[in-house]
């Protein structure tokens, strides 16, 4: 079996076209490179085209890699890495659902698969994961849930971690997990509140837009059930805001997962920026949101990125970490919740327009107070390596 060496391995879900792991990808693989060179860096990325255009130099593997890679440094580098949720959890029970509402020719190939995998010699049988033999495992400001209560992704997530060597989480929830399962860990923030790393050219000031301009950050949630209902307020909160002199515009930060959503507002001609790796960079991308006045938000780091620009943020509240995350730049206020009646939003959207110069200001401080604190992890995690690998 052929072994790859290299001094440092990054991990996480990366090669998706998606934003935020792109961001993160970005932020560690800058890290790494001070201290171990370009060329000593490996990726694991779904897909690798555009990943060598955004980390230049870098080495890349996929999933399906097959034999081993030896590293001196293995690196989970931030994202919610290790979560489940009732409707998307590994179980059987779920497993038989996809199975019934799935098409013949879906439910053909499925029962083909399932009969290929339980007759085949097992000398034919590739494995679908690289071997990782690493010196040091670390895991550097990831998310850790939310769980299913007994789902298996617990018990895996669990063992993971208390086999790792360093350890840094990016939330209080994160924390939490560790705190219970006694595991040792540094509690930070997301790496992503740094500037610097990611060399963002952000403005330096909030722009006083004249016009109203309501951005909405969408995503195709298939989660929970409530969450699946976001689609339909938005669009009806929409045709509100536009009898009210709104000029609203959407963003996609992934093309990948978001495809019902951006299918629906290309046939209806919607205002619709998507995040196109291949095209852009961050700040060509990020520069968009500042058109907007106030920032509706389905992703974490779409809260992030328009905090860090001052706009005023309204997280919808249909993931933990979209709470954590307002709350940690102040605006806990603000926080869309169940059921998500588009009446609710607008009354947010409302009441922010009216504080907004008040909550600029605020989400300011906080982010510059994260930023310091995403250094911090930064320097730790440096100093560890530094001292116990490099």
């Amino acid at each position: 079996m052929q072994t790859k060496e290299f001094k440092a391995v990054l991990l996480g879900a990366y090669g998706w076209e998606n934003l935020g792991d792109d961001a993160l990808m970005t932020a560690y693989v800058n890290v790494l490179k001070d201290h171990c060179g370009i060329e000593d860096i490996a990726v694991q990325a779904y897909h690798s085209s555009y990943v060598k255009r955004l980390c230049p130099g870098v080495s890349i593997f996929d999933r399906e890699s097959t034999g081993k890679i030896s590293c001196q440094l293995l690196v989970y580098g931030g994202g919610t890495q290790f979560y489940s949720f009732e409707r998307t959890r590994k179980c059987l029970k779920n497993k038989i659902s996809a199975f019934l509402q799935s098409s013949v020719k879906q439910k053909l190939k499925t029962v083909r698969n399932v009969f290929e995998k339980h007759t085949r010699k097992p000398s034919t049988v590739k494995s679908s994961i690289p071997i990782f033999n690493a010196m040091k495992t670390c895991a550097v400001g990831i998310g850790i849930g939310p769980f299913v209560a007994g789902s298996s992704e617990v018990d895996n997530t669990r063992r993971k971690l208390k086999e790792m060597d360093y350890i840094s989480v990016r939330d209080p929830l994160s924390a939490s997990w560790c705190t219970t399962w006694q595991i040792p860990f540094q509690e930070y923030t997301d790496i992503c509140f740094d500037p610097v790393i990611l060399n963002l050219k952000l403005p330096s000031e909030t722009r006083h837009n004249p016009v109203k301009r309501t951005g909405f950050i969408i995503r195709d949630w298939r989660h929970t059930r409530e969450g699946m209902k976001i689609p339909a307020s938005i669009r009806e909160a929409v045709k509100f805001l536009r009898k009210n002199d709104d000029l609203p515009a959407y963003f996609s930060f992934c093309a990948n997962t978001d495809k019902r959503w951006i299918s629906n507002l290309t046939t209806d001609r919607e205002s619709l920026y998507i995040w196109r790796p291949m095209q852009m960079n961050l700040n060509d991308y990020l520069i968009n949101l500042s058109t907007c006045d106030v920032i509706v938000t389905q992703r974490y780091h779409g809260l992030i990125f328009a905090a860090m620009q001052g706009i005023p943020v309204i997280a919808a509240g249909v993931d933990p970490k979209l709470i954590k995350g307002a709350e940690a730049v102040g605006l806990d206020d603000y926080i869309w919740y169940p059921p998500f009646s588009f009446k609710d939003l607008i009354r947010l959207i409302e009441q922010v327009r009216y504080h907004k110069d008040d909550i600029s200001d605020r989400v300011r401080m906080k982010t510059a107070d994260l930023a310091q604190t995403a250094q911090n992890m930064i320097n730790h995690f440096v100093s560890y390596a530094e001292t116990e690998v490099f």
